[in-house]
């Protein structure tokens, strides 16, 4: 896809929702306005009520194919950061991916008593990111029919399509390896339709899969976008950091601007995918969560502010400002991370005056007025958790959070009960010690294959 806006060649698609044993029926969403526009990317999708069952045939054309693509990535932007969904079912209390993990790490809490919140989520009570698994699988399968579909209906097709199905699947790949316990299936479909299960699959080899489907839409990116490709860049190099490789990270994103960001508009109507703060309110942003958690309101810094929209049981509502508006655009991934990622890097080379000047730079054109510079504290200790300050302020509410903090314990030997969450949790209740979330039982009852998570490991 060329940096330019392109209207999807479809205006409905008619996809599956995969949830239980089989096939439930056919859905109707309503497809994607996809565009490319400078150095961003802007997905506008609709998502209306199902329309009934449609004749499976009706899917093998061109147009069907099409359509099926931009279905999927219909999902996919619920997924991340919206709130309405397939069959009029919305996203569960902990919101979506982009919310979820700050549920668990120290962006925000619940007004009710979530116990992914409490950081005490197990198999048999998996608290509210329960359904989250649901819909990344679907995006994921769905994903994975329509790049069959592609090639045996719309081979002509602009091969823009086929890329943004590979990076809807590998994307889907790193959520469940940042959100979930090592150890989560991941399901596909066959060319029948019916589901091809898996046992669980570890944190790494997620990982790994996500690599390889982003080489794939590395292939079928068009060579004059370049927005396309930074977005290609920053996922490899989210999973070659997650497998502690950041020597091959680093590289894949010199060349991408710092301007650049992946964003997901969202339509905004009731019927259609609506940014989650847009009418949702069981999340509030909090601040300095138990013991530890970061003073992410008192900070007062020029990066985030906040606005107080309601009280529930005496929790006031703080939500992000601007993420409450029907015209939010969700960032998925930005060149602001391109910058931290080699900051990091440098830092593990102990190559101090770089990663400081790295730092620095960005706080001076990274697009926030007021910055002041940091001043190196002079131990590896202190800069590392400088370093993930900063990530932390720069990518708020971009569902990068739980999977840094995860990074902080698995790859520096950080103690979790250093960053995250710690103390009183909620009405007597202490917090507890897991780093991850589980699926539901109810979410993988028909797998045969799958018997629970390899460990709860950050």
């Amino acid at each position: 896809m060329s940096d330019r806006t392109m209207t999807s060649a479809a205006s409905q698609w008619s996809g599956r929702l995969w949830i239980g044993r089989h096939v439930g029926r056919w859905v109707a969403i309503v497809g994607a306005a996809v565009a490319l526009a400078g150095c961003s990317i802007k997905d506008i999708i609709t998502v209306p009520r199902p329309s009934g069952v449609l004749d499976p045939k009706q899917l093998q054309t061109y147009n069907g194919a099409i359509s099926m693509a931009n279905g999927a990535q219909g999902i996919f932007n619920v997924v991340f950061g919206g709130s309405s969904a397939l069959n009029g079912s919305g996203i569960g209390i902990v919101g979506p991916f982009s919310v979820a993990g700050g549920v668990l790490a120290d962006e925000f809490s619940t007004w009710s008593q979530d116990i992914l919140d409490g950081r005490s989520s197990d198999f048999g009570s998996p608290g509210g990111a329960n359904t989250i698994f649901s819909f990344i699988g679907n995006a994921h399968m769905n994903a994975g029919q329509a790049i069959r579909y592609l090639h045996a209906y719309a081979s002509n097709a602009p091969t823009q399509y086929l890329a943004n199905m590979f990076i809807v699947r590998a994307y889907t790949d790193i959520f469940l390896s940042e959100l979930y316990c090592s150890g989560v299936p991941v399901s596909d479909a066959s060319a029948d339709g019916s589901v091809v299960y898996t046992g669980a699959v570890s944190r790494d080899s997620l990982q790994k899969l996500a690599l390889a489907e982003f080489d794939s839409a590395l292939a079928y990116a068009p060579t004059d976008s370049a927005a396309m490709r930074n977005f290609i860049a920053l996922g490899k190099a989210r999973a070659y950091m997650n497998l502690k490789q950041y020597d091959q990270a680093a590289p894949l994103v010199a060349a991408v601007p710092t301007g650049f960001a992946y964003k997901i508009q969202y339509a905004g109507s009731p019927s259609s995918a609506q940014p989650w703060f847009y009418q949702q309110q069981y999340v509030t942003a909090v601040d300095v969560e138990g013991i530890n958690g970061l003073n992410f309101r008192s900070a007062h810094d020029p990066r985030l502010s906040f606005d107080s929209v309601a009280n529930y049981n005496g929790i006031p509502i703080w939500v992000p400002h601007n993420m409450h508006s029907s015209t939010y655009a969700a960032p998925v991934e930005s060149g602001i991370n391109a910058r931290l990622y080699e900051a990091e890097v440098l830092l593990s080379h102990q190559d101090y005056p770089g990663w400081l000047n790295k730092l620095n730079d960005l706080r001076a054109n990274g697009g926030v007025a007021g910055l002041a510079p940091l001043v190196d504290p002079g131990n590896d200790h202190d800069r590392l958790l400088l370093t993930f300050r900063e990530r932390a302020f720069w990518l708020y509410a971009t569902g990068h959070r739980l999977g840094d903090l995860r990074r902080l314990v698995r790859q520096y030997g950080i103690p979790q009960n250093s960053v995250f969450p710690i103390g009183a949790w909620r009405d007597g209740l202490q917090f507890g010690s897991f780093t991850n979330s589980v699926p539901d039982p109810l979410e993988v009852k028909y797998n045969p294959k799958y018997t629970g998570c390899i460990d709860r490991d950050a």
